[in-house]
C-alpha cells in the first residue's frame, strides 16, 4: 500500500498518475490560466464526467464536445478556454491532425468530418522525459464523428475495438487503404492522425444511411459488454442531443472543492475521490480503467493509501460539503473495516495499527455514531 510520503519518491507525478490513474495533474495548471471561476468549474466537470464515461464506465460513446478555432487553436464553446492537446502525444501530429478536423469542419458547415485515432504506440521520439514513455499503448481505437452546425464545431469520440474497424473501412476507404499500405504499425498511424476526412454527407443522412449489418460488433468494452453499430449509433444520436445520463458523482465531488486554489496534489485528489465514490457505489474493490488509456486496474486499498491520506489538506476540502452521504447506512455492504499501519482514524484518533480502519480512514464505532447521527 501506497503511503502519502511516498509520492516523493516516484520520478513524476504526472507521469505516474497519467499512466496508472488516467488523468494528468498538469490540469491545475490549465485551470490556474482560466480567470473565471465559472469556466473553471464547467472545465473540471466536463473532465470529470468524461473520466467516469470513458474511464470507469467504458462507454463506447462519448458526450458531446462543442469547439471553436481562435487564432489556429481549438478552444472549448462557450467557456473558449484552449482544448489541451500534448505535443508530447504521438509526435505532436496528434494535435495538428485534430486541428485541421475542426478547421475542416468549420470550412464546410453541416458536413461530416471524420478523424480516426488508432490503437498503438503513444511516443513516436526516443526523449526519455516524454511523460507518455510511462503510458501503455492504446488499445482501442476513438473515431471522432464531427460536424460544425453554424456556431460550434460537435465533436462525439466513437471507441472502436479491432472487431469494428471494419467500419473504419467503410466509412474511409481510400485512407483505410492507403494507411494500410504502410510499411509499419507507426506509419500507419502516422497516416490516420494526419487525414481526416471530410464526407459529403450531412449528420441526418450519415445517420439513414448505415442501416447494414447493424448488429455486428463496434466496441467491447473491459468488463466485456459489446456494442453493436446499432446501439451505438443510437447513443451517438442520444449524446448529440445531450440526453446521456449524467453522473451524480462528479457533482459529489465538485461540490467540496475550491476551484480557485486547485494545484496538482488537488487534481489527483480529485480524480482518486470520483473513483473511490464510483467503485464503491458499484460494489468494487477492484477495476480496470477502460478506454484508450487504459488497461491499469486500481483498487480500493492502492486508492485510500496513495492520495487519500487523511491527514491531507486538499482530502478534507473535499469531505466538508455532503460526499458522506455516499457512505451512510444503506451503503454498509461497501465497507472494508481493516489494519492500516501508519493511519489514524479521522474522527477519534485510534490507531490503524490495532484497530480497523474503513473509508476516508474512519473506524468502525465512528462510522456508526456517524450513521446515526452522534458524530458529524
Amino acid at each position: 500500500m501506497y503511503r502519502a510520503e511516498s509520492r516523493l519518491q516516484l520520478p513524476s507525478l504526472r507521469s505516474y498518475t497519467l499512466a496508472t490513474r488516467g488523468y494528468n495533474t498538469e490540469e491545475a495548471n490549465r485551470l490556474g490560466e482560466i480567470p473565471d471561476p465559472a469556466k473553471k468549474k464547467n472545465y473540471l466537470r466536463t473532465n470529470l464526467e468524461t473520466a467516469v464515461n470513458h474511464l470507469y464506465q467504458d462507454s463506447v460513446v462519448s458526450f458531446t464536445n462543442y469547439y471553436q478555432l481562435r487564432k489556429g487553436e481549438i478552444v472549448t464553446y462557450p467557456d473558449g478556454v484552449p482544448l489541451h492537446l500534448d505535443q508530447e502525444e504521438r509526435g505532436n501530429l496528434y494535435r495538428i491532425g485534430l486541428t485541421s478536423a475542426v478547421a475542416g469542419a468549420i470550412e464546410n458547415p453541416h458536413k461530416i468530418v471524420t478523424y480516426y485515432s488508432p490503437p498503438g504506440p503513444i511516443v513516436f521520439d526516443d526523449n526519455p522525459a516524454n511523460k507518455y514513455r510511462a503510458v501503455d499503448p492504446y488499445t482501442i481505437g476513438q473515431l471522432y464523428f464531427m460536424y460544425f452546425d453554424g456556431s460550434k464545431v460537435n465533436n462525439v469520440a466513437v471507441g472502436i475495438s479491432k472487431e469494428g474497424e471494419d467500419w473504419i473501412r467503410e466509412l474511409m476507404p481510400k485512407d483505410y487503404n492507403n494507411a494500410m499500405s504502410m510499411p509499419d504499425e507507426i506509419s500507419r498511424i502516422k497516416y490516420f492522425i494526419t487525414h481526416p476526412v471530410l464526407h459529403d454527407y450531412d449528420a441526418d443522412l450519415f445517420f439513414s444511411s448505415q442501416r447494414g449489418g447493424g448488429n455486428r460488433v463496434i466496441y467491447r468494452n473491459k468488463d466485456g459488454t459489446l456494442f453493436s453499430l446499432n446501439q451505438t449509433l443510437h447513443l451517438m444520436r442520444q449524446s448529440l442531443a445531450n440526453r446521456l445520463p449524467h453522473s451524480e458523482i462528479v457533482g459529489a465531488v465538485m461540490s467540496g472543492l475550491d476551484i480557485n486554489t486547485v494545484t496538482p496534489h488537488d487534481i489527483a485528489n480529485v480524480y482518486t475521490r470520483a473513483m473511490t465514490l464510483y467503485m464503491r457505489k458499484n460494489n468494487l474493490t477492484r477495476m480496470t480503467l477502460g478506454g484508450s488509456c487504459g488497461g491499469k486496474e486500481v483498487s480500493l486499498d492502492m486508492l485510500n493509501g496513495f492520495e487519500m491520506n487523511n491527514l491531507d489538506t486538499g482530502f478534507r476540502v473535499l469531505t466538508q460539503s455532503g460526499i458522506e452521504q455516499f457512505f451512510k447506512v444503506k451503503d454498509a455492504q461497501y465497507y472494508n473495516f481493516e489494519l492500516k499501519p501508519g493511519h489514524v482514524c479521522n474522527k477519534c484518533n485510534a490507531n490503524g495499527d490495532s484497530t480497523k480502519l474503513g473509508p476516508c480512514d474512519v473506524c468502525q464505532l465512528c462510522q456508526e455514531k456517524f450513521d446515526s447521527g452522534e458524530l458529524s
